[in-house]
């Protein structure tokens, strides 16, 4: 690893370019942005500072060594957005706040904001020097300096912060040295050693793999036992009983996977009809292991799912299904993904992207449900969001048993955080009323209709009583409303929907499909969204949701219910045992007991990580999407990051190299 000096920098200079028409359009938007938000504020304070300070100072920053903060967007915030506040950035990294110096008279803020950045990005010893050159000549070039505009300052004032007084130092030098200090502070505390509060592991990781493949081969005999109990049928009393649910906690690098893979792959040896799906979080984990059960196998007994909107693997610039948005407005207004494939009729009809009609180049979703793919199939690798539906038909058995579909689930990894729904659900409070739906005739009896609309007029008197926020179950019950009321009620509710079949054309491009479904949209639209709202109540009523998960909130004169839940896992994947591998090493199986009743932990397989050292960011979130480039990152600040820990990585060898230390300490 090269070195690099104490206080070097990599910064290199360029050339600064002219204010080009989309950092104009940039500026416009900063500027309009910025009017918008001082409008919404209600700190009336800030405008009484504001107004007395530019009677008394001409500009916000005239005053090189006396300029007193920018005004507060918020009362009380000493900090709001973060230290650099007001700041605008034109280009990338640091030296995109040094090409607005001078933009609406900004001068100290623009300077102030990239010194802190500087430092942010390479360190407390990154090289002052360069750093000062750099904004001379961002101030001798700036555009926004000496111009026509009525907020232009001089461009001698912004020199005035570069020169240092006879007995002193200038006002930059003073913030270089202030921001540095700070950021040095910062990387103090980062790398300082702590003591830990918890048990360290004392097992080797040879000894750890030998705990966890003794706990996944016990996993295999319960999946053959239970097997075996379900074949025979000689237990009445087996329904009601569950599978186990097995958790292993492992330390990384423990070898979890071979594990799992080598238990795996002896249960397909063992039980000609076993059959595993493995949930992973995503979907280049997923392909890797599918790959190594085939090798270790022997055959192509594993594959992956792929949803209809991903990429298909044989031609990466299409999705699995070609029509992926069209069956995504289809199904969020009720259909089913099968009515853009075929019609029966006389004679039957396909979509154009139908193996029956393009062969192997055609639809990738269809092709991994074909009879040739799901007879070899064993082994299914699944991104872990499915296992909040029930299992598509492709995954299943292609002649069922006694069973199941599955004979073992493995979740590798926790996937609990992507079953928890972030956006909530919004619906009108006004779609509950009785009056619509009177309107409105179903496919069924007048029974039905009636149920529905008592139901929903119960409801919608309730919500209508109630202030805005959350919504007890009590606020249900004490109006005569039982969950059983409600699930009777929601399955009578789909038969206000309006049949899709006879409308859609097989192969239906979005504009063509919007078009045609246009004249039903609104009334399956309300139907379906109904539907969750009563399985949100049932849910309520049962003690199974947190009290925020049924709100009324009020916006612009209109009252909506929002409904946020967590996602279960589909009893259908629950059929067989359950064996939930983590390596996260940080007890989140604790957490998992809420998606998987009666875990049971059978192995914590902590391993001695002698050379490893464990550093607390303190200044920011960590995850792999900030090192790992991908097609949706912003390749930018992918890169800074990955700079970042390569000047961190290289300037720790250094200190090592000083002290006379190894790396590993």
């Amino acid at each position: 690893m090269p070195a690099v000096a104490s206080g070097s920098s990599i910064a290199v200079s360029v050339p600064f370019a002219s204010i080009c028409p989309a950092q104009k359009s940039s500026l416009r938007s900063w500027r309009r942005d910025k009017s918008v938000q001082r409008a919404n504020t209600t700190a009336h304070a800030k405008s009484e500072r504001t107004r007395a300070s530019r009677s008394s100072q001409p500009n916000d920053d005239d005053q090189v060594g006396q300029e007193g903060e920018p005004a507060l967007e918020t009362a009380g915030d000493e900090i709001p957005r973060g230290p650099y506040f007001d700041a605008v950035k034109l280009g990338p990294r640091w030296r995109g706040y040094l090409i607005a110096i001078g933009f609406e008279g900004h001068i100290r803020t623009q300077i102030r904001a990239a010194i802190g950045s500087y430092f942010y990005e390479l360190g407390s010893r990154g090289d002052r020097d360069v750093l000062k050159a750099e904004i001379e000549r961002a101030v001798d070039e700036s555009p926004f300096l000496d111009c026509s505009e009525p907020w232009s300052r001089r461009r001698q004032d912004a020199r005035a912060y570069l020169a240092a007084p006879p007995t002193g130092i200038s006002n930059v030098d003073g913030i270089i040295a202030d921001v540095a200090a700070l950021q040095a502070e910062k990387e103090r505390l980062a790398s300082e050693p702590y003591e830990p509060t918890w048990e360290l592991p004392k097992i080797t990781a040879d000894e750890a793999f030998a705990e966890i493949q003794s706990a996944v081969q016990q996993v295999i005999m319960d999946v053959r036992e239970w097997k075996d109990r379900r074949r025979k049928g000689l237990e009445p009393w087996l329904i009601f009983e569950q599978p186990r649910r097995t958790a292993v906690n492992c330390s990384t690098g423990t070898g979890k996977t071979e594990a799992m893979i080598n238990g795996i792959v002896d249960l397909l040896r063992i039980e000609p009809t076993a059959r595993v799906a493995i949930a992973v979080p995503t979907h280049k984990l997923g392909a890797g292991l599918a790959k190594r059960i085939k090798v270790a196998y022997g055959s192509r007994v594993a594959a992956e799912w792929y949803g209809a909107d991903h990429s298909d693997p044989l031609a990466p610039k299409e999705t699995m299904c070609r029509l992926a948005a069209s069956a995504k407005e289809l199904i969020s207004l009720g259909g089913k993904l099968q009515l853009l494939c075929s019609r029966r009729d006389n004679p039957t009809e396909y979509c154009p992207h139908h193996p029956a009609v393009a062969g192997g180049i055609g639809c990738g979703y269809r092709r991994q449900q074909s009879f040739e793919v799901r007879n070899r199939t064993r082994v299914w690798v699944i991104p872990a969001t499915m296992l909040s539906l029930a299992p598509p038909d492709g995954l299943k058995r292609v002649v069922q048993l006694p069973e199941g579909d599955f004979d073992l689930l493995v979740i590798d990894e926790a996937p609990w955080f992507n079953l928890a729904s972030n956006q909530p659900i919004r619906l009108p409070v006004e779609w509950f009323s009785s009056t619509w739906w009177a309107a409105q005739e179903p496919r069924g009896s007048d029974h039905h209709k009636d149920l529905v609309i008592e139901t929903l007029a119960k409801i919608h008197s309730v919500l209508a009583a109630q202030c805005a926020g959350e919504i007890s179950a009590g606020a249900f019950a004490s109006a005569g409303i039982a969950s059983s009321d409600i699930s009777s009620a929601r399955r009578a509710l789909w038969r206000f929907k309006a049949a899709l079949r006879c409308l859609i054309k097989p192969g239906s491009k979005l504009g063509r499909l919007k078009k045609t479904l246009s004249p039903v949209a609104a009334r399956n639209q309300r139907v379906v969204m109904l539907a969750e709202a009563l399985y949100f109540i049932t849910l309520h009523l049962k003690g199974k949701l947190a009290p925020s998960a049924i709100n009324l909130i009020e916006e612009n004169g209109i009252r909506y219910l929002s409904l946020r839940r967590r996602q279960d896992i589909n009893e259908a994947w629950l059929g067989a045992p359950t064996l939930y591998l983590d390596a996260a090493d940080i007890g989140s199986w604790e957490i998992a007991k809420a998606w998987l009743p009666n875990l049971e932990l059978r192995a914590e397989a902590r391993a001695k990580a002698p050379h490893m050292r464990v550093t607390q960011l303190v200044d920011s979130q960590m995850a792999y999407w900030k090192l790992i480039t991908d097609a949706a990152d912003e390749p930018v600040a992918i890169r800074n990051n990955q700079e970042k820990l390569a000047r961190t990585v290289a300037s720790r060898g250094v200190l090592s190299e000083n002290t006379g230390r190894s790396a590993n300490g």
